[in-house]
């Protein structure tokens, strides 16, 4: 595998967990307000926008 491989391997596999860790924690919280509750806000009025009835 060639370095320019790993390295973007790597750093998308640390974007995954970084995420997924800050998702988890905000759960674990009980989803206090902030940025994240916005995100869901809108993100949830654009999926049922997007998906069918």
């Amino acid at each position: 595998m060639m370095l320019a491989e790993q390295l973007a391997m790597l750093a998308g596999l640390g974007a995954v967990l970084y995420c997924g860790s800050t998702f988890l924690l905000w759960i674990m919280l009980w989803r206090p307000a902030g940025r994240e509750t916005e995100i869901q806000k809108i993100l949830g009025k654009a999926l049922s926008k997007v998906r069918p009835a």
